[in-house]
Formats: C-alpha cells, structure tokens, sequence
C-alpha cells in the first residue's frame, strides 16, 4: 500500500471510461466563441445603500439595459447554438459562437462577425446604462452615474448538453471553457480602466482590426492586471470613429431623455470632460440627429406618407437573413432575400444568396435561375459563376459544370472554391488525373481546406495509390478532426490494404461522429468479416438495415457473413432480398468466393438463376 494519493491502472482506466461516456452521452461540440462580461462597478455600495426591494429594481433596469440591446441586435431571433446570454444579480454574460463547419466560410469571417456584435454590445450597453433612471437619479442627487466594466475575450469553449445539470441551468445547453474563465478575469481588470473600462483580450484586437471595426485600442500593462497571467495582452478601448453610430443607431434611439434631463449630462461634462461615456453619450446624439435631418432632407416623399408606412431596410434582412443562413434556417433566407428584392430587383446580392439558400434546400434549378440573374446584373462575379458550376455539378450536368468553373477562375484565379469543385466534376467523369490537379489548385490557394484534402484522397484511392490517399485522408482529419466521411474513406484504404484493424478503428471514429451513416455500418461490418468476426459483422449490417433499408448491398454483405457462418438458410434469405432489390447480385454471387459451399446446392442455384 503506497501513502499518499496515487490512481492505479484500473482507476485510470475507468476515468478514462467516465470521460468516454461523458462525450458520448453530451454530444458536445467544440466551437469558436466571443465571450463578454458585463458587471455594475460597486454593486455592494448599492446594495448596502438600498432596501433589497429597491437592490432589485436597480438591477432590473441593468437588465433592461442588456435585453433592449440583445433584442436591437436580432440575437434575441437565434437559437442557443450561436447565442448564449444570462443576466444574474449585477452581472450578464454573453457567448457568440456563430462559425459552422458546414457552412462554407472562413472561420475567421465568423469570429469577426461575433467580435463586432460583442464590441457593438458592449458599447449600447454602456450607452443605455448610463442614460438609465438610476443613472438619471444618481445626477439628481449631484453623483457620477455609475459604470459598467466589461471584458471580452475570444477562444474555443466546449458546447454541451447535460441532462445531469438540467436543474442546475437555465438552458438545455451551454458552454464551458477556460476563455470563459479568463473574459471574466479581463472584465474585473477593467475596473481599473482609465477611459472607457472596456478591456478584451489581444485576439479581439486582431478580429477587430481584420473587420475594420471603427474603434481604437491601446495596451495595458499586463503587470498591473491581478490574476492574469496566461493572456498574452490587454487592451482598453479608448477611441469610437463617428461612423460606428450607425451600428448603435437602434440603442441611441431607445434613449428618450428629456431637454432638461440631456442639459444634466451637459453639465457633467463640463464638470468632468474626461468623463469617456457622457462625452459618447453626447456626441453620439448629436451625430444622430444631425443623420435623421440629411435623411429628412434627401426624402421625396412627403413626411407624412413616411410617418404612416413602417419601413425595413435592405441591412436589416440581410442581417437577419446571414443569422437564419447559418442556423440552417434556409427557407427563411429566401422569403428575406425576396422581400430584398421586392426593395430593389436589381439587387444582384439578393439574387446570389437566395440562390445559395435554395442549393441547401437542394432546389437546384432555382438556384441557376437566381445566379443567372445574379451574372445578368453582374456578368464579372466569379462566386456566381462557381456556384452556379456546383449547381449543374449536382444536377449531373458536367459539361456545364466545368464551363462554369472555368469561367469562374478566368475572372478569379485565386478562387479555391472554383478549382475543388471542377475538380469534383472531373471525378465524376472518372477524368482523376484533371481532378487532382484541380484539387492540387485549390489547396495550393487555401492550405485548410480539409474536403479537399479528402477528395483527392479518394481520387488517389480509385486509382490504388493507397498511401497518398491515406495521406490526404490524415491531413483532412488534422485540419477537421470531426470530419466523420475522411475516417470512413481512410478506413476503406486501410481494408483494401488488408489493415484491418486500422479499418475498424477509423469506421468507429467516423459512426462516433455520425451515427446516421449507414455506408460507414456497412463498411465496418465488411472488415469485420474478413477477420472472422461474423457476429458483430452481422450486428453492423443491422444498424445499417435499420438506418437504409433499401440499400441491395447491405443484404448482399449480411447474406456473405452468414454464408462464411454456414447459416445456409439465412445466407439464401438474405441474398433473395439483395437481389429483389438489384439483380447484379445473382451474377455476384454466381462469382463470389464467400458462396463457394453453395454454388451447386439447388436451392442456391434456384435463387441466382
């Protein structure tokens, strides 16, 4: 017996265990994500300042605040797979995390898009906070209004369902992650900001910059930020451009201050002109009046037909409708994108996207419709043109297919999209050699595009080049790790290889990801046989007959595991119903070596003939 603490080789293996079963049961997924923190400065002076009723009705009004900005924004419209929000006691918490794999875009678009609703977030909350009633109040009383710290920071969380905590949360789902951690640690070093106490991580600075946010960031020194020492940086927001108005525009509407009360704001800052969020407060206003009135201006329309027709512009489908696209929600997209051109038929945008929308919804000519609009309007758009080429792809009409992406690459040779998929079209010709180059192209262009990594793994693979193929295969699953179709095709190279056991393995991998997919049950259930294992060769087919019962070849397979098992009764009931489905397999069977015991048996003979 050893002191002290110690974990035996059975303990670490049943955590190990614990830790599968955990993955298995929450199903979760790893995902980008923007995380902000907002909590009221001094909240335990206003708690012991004020009766518990009155504690509650101060933080209500925070709330408020934070809802009233949610909602301007449209999350409140999106489902928790891109959006988590939680107000409680004087803190709320905000988790974007709108970036899907199976939407083809860059990552790093996504994580902008988040980063720029984070900072937009952030800077109405402040906005409507300081124009609250308590704020409102505080000035009555000849007191600063009270501030708002914020952190935000950026990194990968781990998205989850756990039923065993249902009681313990709000939602059926949340994240979990050290970047939550530190955001929350950023946001209590902001109290100590000297401007506008809005502190993120140095990746918001990168995204910020890349999405040209109108906003400006300065340092600060790590040194004297207690309890962060893994952020490589901290910066405070010190700068707002007049046109990020715009994007607040919703919020600084919802202020109604009245004359005498916006005269309180004035006096304070003129007491106190360093004070950041009265000095924004005011000149935000000013910057929107003075966009209301050259809008009055500019209009043709009498402003009383105005007044009595409530107008939506043509950003705030589109903003609605990129949320809806990457939930999925693709029948929303066209009825946004069609009002849009209702707007403006010459909207060329309108017409790309919903015919994007309508290649999910696997409505293919009215996509080429679209996009044949789209090229009308815009004969130099090369995406059009690609998409359009993907469209004829999946309709089987190669011909156009490729005259489409080779137009598309005339007008933009770094195109990636447009050489994968000419390159998925000459595969299809069985044309690999072009489709390789092709796929050679695109990856040359975009270095992380996993898929085609994997498709010319599986061109390398017709052609019996079994270990580039592997080789793209384990390039694909590097790059996406949860990429469920490059572990099956990786497992068909290990079994024409006769590796078996690496088959298997990857076949298990690529069913832990989708358990839907029946042709990777059949393909497990293939190698399987050819090490003996009949029974669970016989268990994998049946997952993959209950998931595709139509499927000829499944039965074929069952009918050959059986038929090695010298189970005659169930081999021939199984191979009647492969070839009741597909007769190519009598002539199969005549010739498979799995049936030798049978070829002169009558019965078997009855069956095949």
């Amino acid at each position: 017996m050893r002191k002290g603490k110690s974990i035996d080789c059975e303990g670490k293996e049943q955590i190990k265990m614990d830790f599968e079963e955990f993955k298995q049961k929450t199903k979760g997924i790893k995902c980008f994500a923007v995380i902000l923190f907002a909590d009221i400065i001094g909240c335990s002076e206003v708690s012991n300042n004020n009766s518990i009723e009155r504690y509650a009705y101060i933080l209500n009004q925070f709330h408020k605040c934070a809802k009233s900005v949610y909602e301007s924004l449209n999350l409140h419209r999106y489902s928790e797979e891109i959006v988590e929000i939680e107000a409680k006691g004087d803190e709320v918490c905000l988790i974007l995390h709108s970036y899907d794999k199976n939407f083809q875009e860059k990552e790093e678009d996504a994580i902008i898009k988040d980063t720029k609703d984070a900072i937009i977030f952030s800077i109405s909350l402040k906005m409507l906070w300081r124009a609250s009633e308590y704020n409102l109040e505080r000035l009555e009383n000849e007191l600063i209004p009270r501030d708002i710290a914020i952190g935000i920071n950026q990194g990968t969380v781990y998205y989850y369902k756990n039923q065993e905590l249902d009681k313990l949360r709000k939602t059926e789902k949340a994240s979990e992650g050290y970047p939550i951690n530190l955001a929350k640690r950023i946001e209590t070093a902001s109290r100590e900001g000297e401007k506008s106490k809005i502190f993120v991580s140095n990746n918001i600075v990168y995204f910020a910059n890349e999405g040209k946010i109108k906003v400006k960031f300065v340092p600060v020194p790590t040194k004297e930020l207690k309890g962060i020492t893994t952020v490589p940086g901290i910066h405070e927001l010190t700068e707002i451009e007049d046109d990020f108005v715009g994007l607040i525009d919703k919020s600084i509407k919802e202020i109604n201050l009245k004359p005498g009360q916006w005269e309180k704001y004035e006096r304070l800052k003129e007491m106190n002109p360093t004070d950041f969020w009265t000095d924004m407060l005011l000149r935000f206003r000013t910057i929107s009046k003075r966009k209301e009135e050259e809008v009055e201006r500019a209009l043709i329309i009498p402003k009383i037909k105005t007044e009595k027709i409530e107008r939506k512009s043509a950003d705030d489908y589109y903003d609605e409708a990129y949320k809806n696209y990457l939930i999925g929600n693709y029948e929303k997209v066209v009825e946004l994108m069609t009002e849009i051109i209702k707007l403006n038929p010459e909207d060329g945008g309108a017409y790309y996207n919903r015919g994007n929308a309508y290649v999910n919804l696997e409505q293919y000519k009215k996509a080429i419709e679209d996009f044949n609009k789209t090229i009308e309007l815009n004969p130099e758009d090369a995406e059009a043109y690609n998409n359009r080429g993907l469209a004829y792809y999946v309709l089987k009409q190669y011909d156009k297919a490729i005259e489409d992406c080779n137009k598309a690459v005339e007008l933009n040779p770094e195109l990636a999209g447009a050489y994968y998929n000419r390159g998925l079209a000459y595969s299809d010709l069985k044309q690999y050699d072009k489709a390789i180059k092709d796929y050679n192209k695109a990856i040359e262009i975009k270095p992380d595009l996993a898929v085609a990594y994997n498709n010319r793994g599986l061109a390398y693979y017709v052609l019996k080049e079994y270990g580039k193929a592997i080789e793209n295969y384990n390039k694909a699953v590097e790059l996406n790790p949860e990429y469920a179709d490059a572990y099956n095709n990786r497992g068909l190279a290990y079994s024409d290889l006769k590796q078996y056991d690496k088959a298997i393995k990857d076949y298990n991998k690529a069913i832990e990801l989708k358990p839907d997919d029946a042709k990777a049950w059949v393909n497990k259930g293939v190698a399987l046989g050819k090490l003996g294992r009949y029974d669970d060769a016989l268990k994998s087919y049946d997952k993959a007959i209950e998931l595709k019962p139509d499927y000829a070849g499944t039965w074929y397979n069952k009918a050959c595991a059986y038929s090695l098992k010298g189970d005659k009764e169930n081999a021939l009931r199984n191979l009647s119903k492969a070839i009741e489905s597909d007769a190519k397999h009598k002539e199969f069977a005549k010739k498979d070596k799995d049936f030798k015991n049978y070829w002169d048996d009558k019965d078997f003979k009855k069956i095949v003939s």
